[in-house]
């Protein structure tokens, strides 16, 4: 975790936050026996995190974005460049975010 997180300089706090906000949300939404896998695409003007929650049913949770609660939709508006919900092996919750 000490290298990513100096890979990541001052996205690596809110990456945390976010993360979390995502498995909870997922956790909530999805069957909770499924645990996401987590991939991260870290390039020098952004990074990307995906949360897949492989074999979990896309019917479950709409892949709209008001199907995230209102507090984690705040966050992931505040804090993200993009994010988004998709059918990516199952379902995936990803965002992104820009370095500055």
């Amino acid at each position: 975790m000490d290298d990513l997180a100096r890979d990541l300089g001052e996205l690596y706090e809110d990456a945390r936050l976010l993360v979390s906000e995502l498995v909870t949300a997922g956790a909530e939404r999805l069957d909770e026996n499924i645990a996401p896998r987590l991939e991260l695409s870290v390039h020098k003007a952004w990074l990307k995190v995906e949360l897949l929650y492989e074999g979990a049913d896309a019917d479950v949770i709409s892949l709209e974005k008001s199907s995230v609660g209102e507090w984690t939709r705040m966050l992931l508006d505040a804090l993200t460049s993009n994010w988004g919900i998709s059918d990516r092996a199952g379902v995936c919750l990803w965002f992104e975010l820009r370095r500055t």
